[in-house]
């Protein structure tokens, strides 16, 4: 790509999507954007991101609802989406994967890739973490809280020239990004947090992080969720040491009190992820008969509330 402005198309523009498709413009790229609604209203006014980095505006290449819209084939695909069944990006982006397209995958869970393995066979999967608190105020505007950095790798390992040229466009705008040979590592120890802190957020009423953990109760079953998740990850040949589940127990004790992801989609009403971040490690465990029966009872019970709010 090196004399050209890589082109990338940003599926899924909601408060990632629109955050990190305006840093990778800042850095030079061409990006558009994929949106089912207001197509009319980000052609207009672009999508305005409120940020400690710096408040700017993301103006798309081009701004599509349908993806044969698209003119041209991107050299990336950035997926932004929330991991749901409701939702086959696999088939919608399809059409405009050319035999050189990337696809970068900035989502929760766990073997989230599978998918697109099996349809890109011949295309580098990016699998990618974000660690941010970004939330969407508006279709046509988004609200940059905290945090921001990436970690990008190769699916399943190494690091291509594809994703080190990611990390140095980020980093180039300094968004804190950093590339992994292990990517799926990293994917799993992300998820200890996310499959005990996100579920058990949304049983009571505005179960923030500080309030899970304000007794020796909540702490002890964050602390059991997560060494469940240690069990199965080893089961993958994923070593994570039970210091982590400690250290990332005692970090978020310091952090600022804040809603999980999970809690905020439970309040408004959106589909949630309980699939791609602790069904898909439950389903692993069965397979390999490993014991969790934590995990098992807070995602059973986290289908039933949800089960009841659906009526």
């Amino acid at each position: 790509m090196k004399g050209k402005s890589p082109s990338v198309l940003i599926f899924g523009c909601g408060a990632i999507g629109s955050l990190y498709g305006l840093k990778l413009a800042q850095s030079g790229a061409k990006v558009s954007v994929f949106s089912r609604n207001n197509v009319d209203l980000i052609k207009r006014n672009g999508i305005k991101v409120k940020s400690s980095w710096g408040d700017d505006t993301l103006i798309p290449d081009q701004v599509i609802s349908d993806i044969q819209q698209y003119k041209g084939i991107p050299d990336f695909i950035l997926v932004c989406t929330k991991v749901i069944p409701e939702v086959d990006v696999v088939s919608a982006i399809k059409p405009k994967v050319g035999s050189e397209t990337k696809i970068v995958l900035i989502q929760n869970g766990i073997d989230i890739e599978a998918p697109y393995c099996e349809a890109f066979g011949e295309n580098e999967i990016i699998s990618g973490l974000a660690f941010v608190c970004v939330v969407r105020d508006r279709i046509d505007c988004v609200n940059h809280i905290d945090y921001g950095r990436i970690i990008l790798g190769n699916y399943p390992s190494g690091v291509s020239a594809s994703t080190s040229y990611i990390v140095k466009l980020l980093n180039d705008v300094s968004v804190p990004c950093r590339s992994s040979e292990n990517i799926v590592r990293e994917r799993w120890k992300k998820t200890l947090w996310n499959a005990a802190f996100n579920p058990v957020s949304i049983l009571g009423e505005n179960y923030s992080t500080s309030f899970i953990l304000k007794t020796k109760a909540g702490e002890n079953l964050i602390f059991s969720m997560m060494k469940e998740v240690c069990l199965v990850a080893a089961c993958k040949s994923i070593d994570l040491d039970i210091s982590i589940c400690k250290k990332m127990i005692e970090d978020t004790r310091k952090m600022v009190p804040y809603k999980t992801s999970m809690l905020v989609d439970y309040e408004q009403g959106r589909p949630l992820e309980i699939e791609a971040i602790i069904g898909n490690v439950i389903r692993i465990a069965t397979l390999n008969k490993i014991e969790t029966p934590v995990l098992e009872t807070i995602y059973r019970l986290v289908v039933m509330k949800i089960s009841n709010l659906d009526g």
